[in-house]
């Protein structure tokens, strides 16, 4: 009898349910190798470093050991991501960041209603990717901590404040927090911030695939960093890809705004991540001078961005 090749998991479970032994005739071709995808029959729902099949958002199929290449090139590349086979938008509308959900395709009955609720679920693509959200959400707390705590006297120079998250010796923080820091000390967490730590800490376990019974366990701290010799401050924007990536200087002119003076929405500027320095020194940073007598917020561009509230780069 014939191999079915059919790789559009829909019509391919078609076939399947009305002849269970074409599951054996399997072979499905990954439209970016062109070699057959493997099948994962194994206890292991995930298959890490596989070739087993893997059923796309737009429910085609390709390798998964090419998918997570796919995603990390258009990830290096600034690629719009999208599937190798019917050109379906992959990516998360709000930042810009490729899709990384998917599905294994496993052929027994066990496995299939786990698998259809998967496949459903890695449908509704999300405005965000996971890893903005922690950012958008930890950043969003710090700021929370600088409002309701005196840390004039902590944060000065090159000293930057960040929340992280632990759980069981893991530590998280977010991608916008600086690298090559010293840490100083961990300052106390006031009660607006418990109290806004404790409104988010469901959501943020489920997000850290932290179990719902361990949720709990999750610890939340206040960490005093303070940047390495090696790093000044003009550096540290250009980690940030700051001025460097802003080709319009309209978008500074709206991002240097006053406080108070009401939020705009601009397309294609900047992202809500952000770090915290309170400095007291003049930069210059592509030719444009910053005089800085406050809190800094460092902000990095994202490429996608359809709507975005413009947060403020600088106030006195």
């Amino acid at each position: 009898m014939s191999t079915v090749n059919e790789t559009y998991f829909p019509e391919l479970l078609k076939i399947i349910t009305e002849d269970p032994l074409a599951a054996e005739r399997l072979d499905l071709e990954c439209p970016i190798c062109k070699e057959s995808t493997t099948i994962n029959n194994s206890n292991d729902p995930t298959g890490f470093g596989s070739h087993d099949a893997y059923i796309l958002p737009c429910m085609h199929i390709v390798g998964l050991s090419c998918a997570t290449n796919l995603i990390l090139h258009d990830r290096k590349t600034e690629t719009t991501h999208r599937c190798p086979t019917c050109r379906a938008d992959l990516f998360h509308s709000g930042c810009g960041h490729p899709n990384t959900k998917g599905t294994l395709l496993h052929l027994s009955e066990a496995w299939r209603p786990t698998m259809i609720i998967s496949i459903l679920d890695s449908n509704r693509l999300d405005e965000f990717c996971m890893a903005c959200y922690f950012e958008f959400i930890t950043d969003r707390l710090t700021r929370i901590a600088f409002d309701e705590s005196d840390l004039s006297n902590f944060v000065t120079g090159g000293r930057v404040v960040k929340l992280f998250l632990k759980w069981e010796e893991k530590v998280y923080k977010a991608l916008s927090c600086p690298k090559n820091t010293t840490t100083i000390m961990e300052l106390p967490i006031q009660p607006i911030l418990k109290n806004a730590i404790e409104r988010i800490r469901e959501p943020m376990a489920k997000l850290l695939n932290v179990p719902a019974d361990k949720t709990a366990e999750l610890e939340f701290h206040l960490v005093l960093l303070e940047l390495n010799p090696a790093q000044g401050l003009e550096s540290l924007l250009h980690e940030f890809s700051f001025l460097s990536q802003i080709a319009d200087m309209q978008d500074v002119a709206v991002a240097l705004q006053r406080p108070g003076a009401g939020t705009q929405s601009k397309s294609n500027t900047l992202s809500v991540s952000s770090s915290f320095i309170l400095v007291n020194e003049s930069i210059e940073v592509e030719g444009l001078a910053l005089e800085t007598k406050g809190l800094v917020f460092l902000t990095r561009k994202h490429v996608h961005i359809r709507r975005l509230i413009v947060y403020w780069i600088i106030y006195y």
